[in-house]
Parts: C-alpha cells; sequence; structure tokens
C-alpha cells in the first residue's frame, strides 16, 4: 500500500469474504447471558440469534477529521486568494511530495478540478486530479484527490478520476482586524479501512499540515 499527503493514489489489496470483512463469535446458547454486557459495550454492529447460536458482527467506526488551525495576520479575502490559485499549492506544501506543474486556473466553484504534479519516493513522478467539492468564497474550499495518470491509477487499481474516499481542505474564519483563523482539514472518514489505517485516521498527517500553515502563513510576513 501507498499512501502520502494530499493527492496520492493508494494501492488496494484484494478483498476477503465477498469484500467484508467481519469479526463474529459463536456463541452457544449457555454463553449469551455471559457476553451481553460486554456486547452492550460495543458501539457499532449488529446481532441475531439463530437456533441458540448467537452472531456479533462489529463494524470499525468512522474516524473524524484531522484538523489544525493557525491565526495568521491577514485577512480572509487574501487568505482565501492564496489557498484558491493551484500554483501556490507546492510552494506552501509541507510534505515536500507536491511539485510545480503547468499554469492553473485559479478555482472558483465546486466542480473545478485542477492537477497536481506529485513525487513519492518508490513510485516516482505521476499526476493526480483534485476535484472541488466545496466552495464558499473567503470561508471554505475543499478538494477530492482521484488517480490523474497512469501511474497513479495503476498504484491505486482504480481508474483516472475515480474517488479515493479522502479529502482536504481549508476553513477561514475572521479573527479580529485583519486576521484569519486558517483551519487545514484532513478527512478520510469516507475511506477504506485500508486507507484510514495507512495514515493512522488521519494523525500521520499533523506535522505536515502544521508545516504547510507556517509556509501559509509566510505569504503574509
Amino acid at each position: 500500500m501507498a499512501i502520502e499527503r494530499d493527492s496520492v493514489p493508494v494501492r488496494r489489496t484484494a478483498p476477503t469474504r465477498g469484500g467484508k470483512d467481519m469479526l463474529s463469535y459463536q456463541l452457544t446458547s449457555e454463553l449469551v447471558h455471559a457476553h451481553q454486557a460486554e456486547l452492550r459495550r460495543l458501539s457499532s454492529g449488529a446481532g441475531r440469534v439463530d437456533g441458540g447460536a448467537f452472531e456479533w458482527t462489529v463494524t470499525e467506526p468512522a474516524s473524524e477529521p484531522v484538523t489544525v488551525s493557525r491565526r495568521i495576520e491577514a485577512s480572509a479575502h487574501d487568505v482565501f486568494a492564496v489557498v484558491a490559485d493551484p500554483a501556490n499549492h507546492p510552494i506552501m506544501d509541507g510534505s515536500g511530495m507536491l511539485r510545480a506543474g503547468p499554469p492553473a486556473r485559479v478555482i472558483t466553484a465546486v466542480g473545478d478540478v485542477f492537477a497536481m504534479q506529485m513525487y513519492l519516493s518508490g513510485l516516482g513522478e505521476y499526476v493526480m486530479l483534485n476535484r472541488v467539492v466545496e466552495y464558499e468564497r473567503d470561508r471554505r474550499l475543499v478538494w477530492e484527490p482521484t488517480p490523474g495518470d497512469r501511474v497513479a491509477a495503476a498504484e491505486a487499481q482504480l481508474p483516472i478520476g475515480a474517488s479515493q474516499g479522502y479529502r482536504w481542505g481549508f476553513e477561514l474564519v475572521p479573527n479580529g482586524p485583519d486576521a484569519t483563523t486558517v483551519t487545514e482539514v484532513f478527512d478520510c472518514s469516507a475511506a477504506s479501512a485500508e486507507i484510514r489505517a495507512a495514515v493512522d485516521n488521519g494523525r500521520r498527517w499533523v506535522a505536515s499540515i502544521t508545516k504547510t500553515l507556517d509556509r501559509l502563513e509566510q505569504f503574509f510576513k
């Protein structure tokens, strides 16, 4: 598997047991009562009684988005102008994976797509297509990375443009005169369990996000 910062293909493994991983306890009727307290403790799952046996299927809870915030001495309008221009993304990237590419149009609406040149050790150069899924001028910008060339598609074992279930974005909240609280968000709650495990439910990116906000702040020094 490979998963890295911002826009990255993720190698998938073959599904097991019809594509559903499950943990099942086959309990005899004599043991059901002894395990009721433990079963009630599980926050998600489904159970059934069938001929004296009890089957319990546990589903892994979805992860919460990972966020890092920073107060930056610039207006929300000015910060948004920076993050909405794809040409600035390699400059402010804290992971070192993004590369400068051909000029791209400034993002203006949901549905816009911008390509990003990427590099990952062991994979080399590849392209990701980032589809804008949320847009509120001067307040919120969220995009969903998808494989953008044959290298990325082969690594992810998905067609070009296919969703992998995770998103990156920025939220801006005015915080005093000419200042903004900027929050970068990584949300993999809709991704597969394999992807979530690879990035520790997004916690793997906290250091890179912090560096990104450091570099974003330098635009206004």
